[in-house]
């Protein structure tokens, strides 16, 4: 690989790793703030029956897969400095949760709600859609799930279970809910296979908000799809081209889907190390909310992780629907404290070739059940990983051991069609000998690039892994060193070394899906002869918060 090539690649980390295309500008600020989501008071009665009525098969709910809107100046809703202004209530409903104590992540689950989730109820508190069916008994109705997550097969003798048909919404559990793409009935199995849907195509009217829900650990519940379809990817060599389009969530319409062998691992708990493949990999790392990454191979070894570190992390949030729309959605993640971006790259002095060029997203669902509420809400978190490498010789080494501080809270608000999106970006470097590109040493007989990206998402809804379904923050960081020949010092001037930062929010209500996972999930279902199902739904938002590129000499890249 020349120079030229090799910084390249470090210039597609301007591209990000979120699929969100929309910036949310500034929201003007409301006179009034308060310092946590305020409580509101019980619900009158709501209608607790479930219609029988069912509308054609994936249809649009009322939110649809509306654009998402930028946020205005005029914007009713001001999220600054870890505070979210008052939110007036909509016009005739009446708020129906929030008034108990702060709700916490609860342990207390039977065996079975471990494995399968936890069931909702009928109640006033909550009125659901039309279409939407609750078979009875919950997680002690469902007999499996899929090794790829799509197909649940429940009792089909429980109660309302003779009232699924394909286009109606299955809500048997808070993971197990989504639009029935087909039913498959075997004796006492009933096989469901399940699309994504918006919140609002399961609810049409509830109001729910609690402050102060921690994150955590020994209230954690982590379980696996051990043949997620699109988990990884082997990504094509975007990272080369000089004018890089796609971001995170858009790799690869040409890359291969890696097959996976995962143990199916559900339990209380941080998850252990996973092997994917030929990758040791940690979805809960480092004393923060990140991944780290393994692999030992003939010509290629690398460790790497992206933390986002926390002290005492908890989650706001408020979520009002109102006939079937969302009305405000706001969630506040407390205790960020940092991130830090670490590898350890290297090639063995008998490397014949070869480099990563791998995307995960992570088949590893990280979920914290609120308990108290009347929908069975969890705060799930959601994240991906790319790592990509630039070796153009062996027996060379790159490392870099970034640490940025930053304090505060990362708030994200809808109402009424804007956005207020408000993220740390005071930063502080702590890296020894400062910045960015101090953070790089090794050695390299020929130029040699690394490139890593992490998104996390928490988000507070329904649903399991890309199905999960609600109002979300999320983070994204990546991070890209290049560093030239050292067998060319002295040779054509100085060597060229540089490195960019760069950091996203994003933000949004509904659910979202890499392209990979949707393309590796629409294959299974057009085998099966089954619709495919779009990748997104709902409504997003995103703005770049820190961005910065160094090069040594200045301007070499």
């Amino acid at each position: 690989m020349n120079r030229a090539l090799a910084v390249l690649m470090v210039l597609a980390v301007l591209a990000g790793c979120s699929k969100s295309q929309n910036t949310a500008s500034n929201a003007a600020a409301s006179p009034s703030t308060v310092s946590s989501i305020e409580p509101s008071p019980p619900a009158s009665s709501a209608s607790p029956e479930i219609q029988a009525a069912s509308p054609e098969a994936g249809a649009a709910s009322p939110v649809g897969t509306a654009e998402s809107p930028e946020a205005s100046a005029g914007a009713p809703e001001a999220i600054a400095s870890g505070s979210v202004s008052a939110v007036p209530q909509a016009e005739g409903t009446e708020a129906i949760s929030g008034s108990a104590p702060p709700a916490t992540a609860g342990n207390g689950l039977s065996a079975a709600e471990v494995q399968y989730g936890v069931a909702p109820t009928r109640n006033p508190n909550v009125t659901y859609n039309p279409d939407v069916v609750i078979p009875d008994g919950g997680a002690n109705s469902v007999h499996s799930v899929s090794s790829d997550g799509l197909t649940w097969t429940i009792d089909a003798n429980a109660g309302h279970a003779s009232d699924l048909a394909v286009g109606k919404i299955l809500f048997i559990t808070n993971r197990g809910v989504g639009r029935v793409l087909a039913l498959t009935r075997t004796g006492n199995d009933l096989a469901v296979t399940l699309g994504p849907v918006e919140i609002t195509e399961v609810i049409q009217e509830a109001h729910l908000a609690s402050n102060g829900v921690a994150l955590d650990p020994s209230s954690m519940y982590s379980y696996v799809a051990t043949d997620f379809p699109g988990a990884v990817i082997n990504t094509s060599q975007t990272a080369f081209i000089s004018q890089p389009q796609v971001r995170f969530a858009d790799y690869d319409e040409a890359g291969d889907q890696v097959a996976l062998s995962l143990p199916g691992v559900t339990g209380s708990g941080p998850p252990p190390s996973t092997q994917l493949n030929d990758y040791t990999f940690n979805a809960f790392c480092c004393g923060g909310l990140g991944v780290q990454v393994a692999h030992k191979g003939s010509d290629l070894q690398i460790l790497a992780r992206a933390v986002l570190r926390l002290g005492h992390p908890s989650v706001d949030y408020k979520l009002d629907i109102s006939g079937g729309k969302i009305q405000t959605a706001i969630v506040i993640l407390h205790g960020t404290v940092g991130l830090d971006m670490h590898f350890e790259a290297s090639t063995p002095p008998d490397a014949v070739g070869g480099n990563a060029n791998r995307q995960f997203y992570v088949p590893v669902d990280l979920s914290f059940p609120i308990g108290g509420l009347a929908v069975p809400l969890a705060l799930t978190v959601h994240q991906q990983f790319l790592l990509k490498t630039g070796f153009g010789a062996k027996n060379s080494s790159l490392n870099a051991d970034l640490s940025i501080g930053f304090g505060g809270d990362m708030n994200a608000g809808y109402q009424n069609g804007s956005w207020g999106l408000n993220f740390p970006d005071a930063y502080s470097d702590a890296t020894p000998g400062g910045g960015a590109l101090n953070a790089v040493s090794g050695v390299a007989l020929g130029s040699a690039a690394v490139e890593i990206a992490y998104e996390g998402k928490v988000i507070v809804g329904i649903g399991a892994f890309g199905f999960v379904t609600g109002p979300y923050v999320g983070f994204d960081a990546a991070y890209g060193v290049v560093h030239g020949a050292d067998a060319a010092i002295g040779l054509a001037g100085p060597v060229c070394n540089a490195a960019t930062l760069k950091t996203d929010a994003v933000a949004g209500v509904g659910y979202s899906i890499p392209q990979t996972v949707t393309k590796a999930i629409n294959k299974i279902l057009h085998a099966l002869n089954i619709a495919p199902i779009k990748s997104s739904g709902g409504l997003n938002s995103g703005k770049t918060i820190y961005s910065k590129h160094l090069s040594r000499p200045n301007n070499c890249a």
